[in-house]
């Protein structure tokens, strides 16, 4: 959801279904190759690969960008495994929110998604319309993130 809302914030074009297309695609991400090699090979837990794609991320973006892609991972790995562990469907919200891209990467097919209920009637027109609110959420979501980085240089300058 969220490369769909920065997608829509940027401006840049990119294919959410290649991400979980049967077929080879392209995201638009740059270097998407070498980060969905890192991906798969950490949740695989492919030693050899993972070593390989960390290499080359780093040497290619640097080391804060290799932590970031870990973090990623690491976070969606543990998020739905409590969630599917524990039987946690999305909020009502979130659901009729993101129900577009749901639809879109063929979110249904996986085991967990019995997990959520689908919006139907009203709720499904409303999921519908608000998907274009995804860009706008995002910029909320980073203004928040600049105001608190500069009250925290402000404070840390005192």
């Amino acid at each position: 959801m969220f490369l769909r809302a920065s997608s829509i914030h940027t401006g840049e074009d990119y294919d959410v279904r290649a991400l979980t297309s049967d077929q080879p695609g392209h995201v638009g991400v740059e270097g998407e190759e070498i980060l969905l090699k890192f991906a798969d090979s950490a949740v695989r837990r492919e030693e050899p690969a993972l070593a390989e794609a960390r290499e080359t991320i780093e040497v290619r973006f640097g080391r804060e960008a290799l932590v970031e892609a870990a973090a990623t991972v690491a976070a969606f790995q543990r998020f739905n495994r409590v969630a599917d562990g524990a039987g946690i469907s999305l909020d009502d919200k979130f659901a009729m929110v993101s129900a577009g891209l749901q639809v879109e990467l063929s979110i249904e097919h996986y085991a967990s998604a019995a997990n959520t209920r689908k919006p139907t009637g009203m709720r499904r027109v409303l999921a519908w319309l608000m998907r274009p609110l995804g860009g706008l959420m995002l910029r909320a979501m980073q203004r928040g993130i600049l105001k608190a980085k500069a009250r925290s240089a402000e404070g840390a300058g005192s």
